[in-house]
């Protein structure tokens, strides 16, 4: 019975995990970079921005 609990959970974890990519980009968003620089003092790492767009909800 805990097996089957376990991987009922593992399951609904798995699906959950693939529909969220699938839900996070809609019809009508577009994502632009707006600022890339890097960290001077901090090697191996940069700060950069993006403006996201999206259509007016139905």
């Amino acid at each position: 019975m805990k097996m089957r609990f376990i991987l009922s959970a593992a399951y609904a974890a798995i699906a959950v995990a693939m529909a969220t990519p699938a839900a996070a980009r809609g019809i009508g968003e577009t994502v632009t970079p707006h600022f890339q620089q890097t960290i001077p003092n901090i090697p191996g790492k940069s700060l950069s921005s993006g403006v996201v767009y999206r259509a007016a909800p139905d």
